[in-house]
């Protein structure tokens, strides 16, 4: 994605659960949820993920239903249209959240300049600019069979799962199509201090945040560890675990619970595949 287009990756996630040519909307739904099973999807700064829980004897449903969604999506003008005000309401839901709204600022400052630090939601004024077109030639230029990772786990039989995936995902071409792919160089860690003031607003939210290593830097589990050490904190939880001894027992807590009008803690790291940021987030 570029700032013109922030949004699409998003946007086409949620297009994919409305139905193709062989499943309607109403059929897609009905189809997973009379089986027992759960289909979901959510889109992060670096891919989307679409997965399946289903029960073992459903495996050859649960690939032919995401290989239905994922090739064959019939992206009607009409469900372009609809989606748009259900995309606007989510990202004004994210604006009314005060930590959302501090963490998308902290990614726009901290990769500046980079795909990475726009929102994933897309720019307000994006959201309503998306046209079927566009979200074709997304797919197209996305959407690609080395581009795409399929993972089974569980009660599933390897080479099951790679006759499966050869079945009902090998109508996608193997590249793009020398298609340029954006934003490939790596981004980098900007410091820097931003101030945002509300007169409205009765709380103080306040974020610190520093470069930390990716998913496979070999301190990768270290900063999980640490990130668990340092836990979340906030006034509810504390009353939740007055009769949880293990609960009680956390020396940054009993820290943070002398800070006078500290409602809420919470240690985040957040691991990309060449980047990272590792912080804390407090709010009272």
């Amino acid at each position: 994605e570029k700032i013109e287009n922030s949004g699409e990756a998003h946007f086409l996630e949620h297009l994919n659960f409305k139905g193709s040519s062989k499943r309607t909307r109403y059929g897609l739904e009905t189809e997973v949820e009379n089986r027992g099973n759960q289909l979901n999807a959510y889109t992060s700064r670096e891919f989307t993920l679409y997965h399946m829980l289903a029960f073992k004897n459903d495996v050859p449903h649960a690939v032919d239903v995401l290989g239905d969604m994922l090739t064959n999506s019939s992206y009607q003008r009409y469900h372009v249209e609809l989606e748009k005000d259900t995309i606007w309401q989510e990202l004004q839901a994210t604006n009314d959240d005060q930590f959302e709204t501090l963490m998308e600022h902290v990614y726009s400052n901290v990769y500046s300049g980079h795909m990475m630090g726009l929102p994933i939601l897309g720019e307000v004024d994006n959201i309503h600019k998306i046209t079927r077109e566009m979200i074709v030639g997304f797919h197209k230029r996305m959407y690609y069979g080395e581009n795409i990772v399929i993972v089974g786990t569980g009660n599933i039989e390897h080479n099951t799962l790679v006759d499966l995936a050869e079945q009902h995902f090998g109508r996608l071409p193997r590249t793009n199509g020398g298609i340029e792919i954006l934003n490939t160089e790596q981004p980098k860690f900007k410091p820097g201090l931003l101030y945002v003031r509300d007169e409205i607003m009765q709380t103080q939210n306040v974020g610190v945040f520093y470069n930390a290593p990716p998913w496979g830097h070999p301190d990768f589990y270290a900063f999980l560890l640490l990130q668990r050490i340092f836990g979340n904190y906030s006034q509810d939880l504390l009353h939740e675990s007055l009769n949880d001894v293990m609960g009680q027992h956390n020396m940054m807590h009993d820290f943070v619970k002398r800070v006078p009008d500290l409602e809420r803690y919470d240690c985040i790291y957040s691991p990309y595949s060449d980047s990272a940021i590792f912080g804390h987030y407090f709010a009272g």
